[in-house]
């Protein structure tokens, strides 16, 4: 063999190495990413879909104590405010769903707004009655997220369910 051939065989096993591992790498370095979407995805559905058994919880509790008299129950003054997201590094997750997280809390803030300004200029019964409103629309908004990024990032969907209880039926009955 002469010296020629063997560095040619040397420099291109050597650059054919380089090649494989840089995309080796390459693939880890996107499941992992893929991974961590897929984790901050769930922590987020989690979130959303607590908020909206939160939000329903209160109107149900507004309710009893309507009905009771006043007795038993508490009443709703505003929705109530959404969990902060996680502090975790959302570059590379889906834009236009990390829009509609982020815009979120903005839409309780103006659906506070709104009740706050109905319990200045109007009645407490027309701001009551919008807050339970309100409150109800964000459950549903929450939970309509909480499915996008179930469905987005392949995770598995939750029913919801508790033996008879729905929670999305008893959204949608309200």
């Amino acid at each position: 063999m002469d010296w020629p051939t063997v560095i040619t065989i040397v420099l291109g096993s050597s650059v054919l190495g380089a090649i494989i591992n840089s995309i080796i790498s390459l693939v880890f370095a996107r499941r992992e990413r893929d991974r961590h979407n897929c984790y901050i995805a769930l922590i987020l559905a989690h979130d959303f879909e607590q908020y909206a058994h939160h939000c329903f919880n209160i109107v149900c509790d507004d309710e009893l104590h309507e009905s009771s008299g006043g007795h038993a129950g508490k009443p709703l003054d505003y929705p109530p405010e959404p969990k902060k997201l996680p502090e975790e590094n959302y570059r590379n997750f889906d834009i236009k769903l990390l829009d509609t997280i982020i815009e979120f809390p903005q839409k309780v803030a103006f659906a506070k707004d709104e009740v706050v300004f109905l319990f200045e200029v109007n009645n407490d019964e027309d701001a009551h009655e919008t807050s339970c409103e309100n409150t109800i629309k964000l459950a549903s908004i929450a939970l309509n997220i909480a499915d996008r990024l179930r469905q987005k990032y392949s995770l598995p969907a939750r029913d919801l369910k508790f033996g008879e209880f729905d929670l999305r039926k008893a959204l949608n009955d309200k």
